[in-house]
Formats: C-alpha cells, structure tokens, sequence
C-alpha cells in the first residue's frame, strides 16, 4: 500500500524551495546525489524514481487512487487549488 509521508518544504536557493526525502527512501531506490527524479504535478503530487518503469508508474498511480477513495472528505475551502479540482482516477 502507498505511504503518505509528509515532509517539510525549505528555500533551495533565492529563486527555488526543495522537499527532502528520507534516507531509506533513497537507499531502497538506489539513488544518487545529483541524480533526477521524475514528479507528476496535479492533484496530488508524485515522485518517481528514475528506474521506474511504465507499467510500475501505472500500478503505483491505481494504489494511490484507492488510497484516495479512503480518505475522509476535506472541509469545504475558499481557496482554488492547482490543477483544478479532485485527483482525476
């Protein structure tokens, strides 16, 4: 099953914020310092090792959109949030 994990956001540079990530993240997926990483930016956001393949990635994206289905409904907000709307599943 997926895991949520929430990680604090800090200023990279004038111009950039970075999100780390635990070490055992990194030693399980066998990445490198320097080395890229893949991010889906919609609603959520999700970080793909670069090793990963195209069936992977699907499989990953079907167990986070029935974690979603498991989580309690948000409160109502004012704000707009990026991409629009729900996660699309």
């Amino acid at each position: 099953m997926p895991l949520i994990e929430k990680r604090k956001l800090g200023i990279g540079g004038p111009n950039s914020y970075q999100v780390t990530v635990p070490k055992g993240w990194v030693k399980f997926f066998k990445l490198k310092p320097g080395e890229e990483v893949e991010l889906v930016v919609d609603t959520p956001v999700v970080v793909f090792p670069p090793n990963l393949g195209r069936k992977e990635k699907i499989e990953a994206l079907q167990k986070i959109c029935k974690l979603i289905e498991l989580l309690p409904e948000p409160p109502e907000t004012t704000g707009e949030r990026m991409g629009g709307g729900e996660p699309r599943c």
